[in-house]
């Protein structure tokens, strides 16, 4: 087996089970599920639902006037999700090792880590798009809509925005990017 595939097979394995636990454990209405890999760490599901948002603005805001002015940066906080790096112990112990000896491989350069981390991005890409073909996040997303990605945070590049791109419909595409195009400005 090459490479990419045994990086897909894992990666896909581990995210199927981590998501399905999550819908199980969390039966929520969610608007945000991504695997994210945080500067060049192993990748992990981050998902965002109404009821977190809600749950986090309780817990960090006095009263409505001070939710009211936060919702906007907790509505797509990953790192403030409940839900960021969700069963990662229990079905990400293959990829973890995976991406640790292919990206952080001592007989690589720089050049090379940097694409391996590129391909693991697209990966990861092609496995939210399977995940979701096969129906994954249909029963529970939001009534606005959900909006899947592959993700590397902080953004280097446009990765992120192609992807998002290719795995979500028009609508929520410009929904998602009306908030974020700051972000996806790079000087080229």
């Amino acid at each position: 087996m090459d490479r990419q595939q045994a990086i897909y097979d894992a990666l896909f394995a581990a995210a199927e089970k981590g998501f399905s636990a999550l819908f199980s454990q969390h039966p929520d209405h969610y608007f945000y599920c991504a695997l994210m890999m945080l500067e060049a760490a192993p990748p992990c599901i981050a998902a965002i639902s109404e009821e977190s948002v809600e749950a986090v603005l309780d817990a960090q805001c006095s009263d409505a006037q001070e939710k009211a002015e936060e919702r906007a940066f907790y509505r797509w906080s990953y790192a403030d999700s409940p839900y960021f790096g969700f069963g990662y112990e229990a079905f990400f112990g293959e990829v973890d090792a995976l991406f640790n000896q292919d990206v952080w491989d001592e007989r690589i350069g720089e050049a090379e880590c940097e694409q391996r981390v590129r391909d693991w991005l697209r990966i990861m890409r092609d496995v939210m798009r399977q995940l979701e073909q096969n129906g994954m996040f249909r029963a529970v997303a939001s009534q606005d809509g959900l909006f899947i990605n592959a993700e590397l945070q902080p953004p280097e590049d446009a990765a992120n925005l192609e992807n998002a791109r290719v795995l979500n419909d028009e609508a929520v595409f410009a929904k998602w990017y009306a908030e974020f195009q700051d972000e996806y400005d790079f000087d080229a």
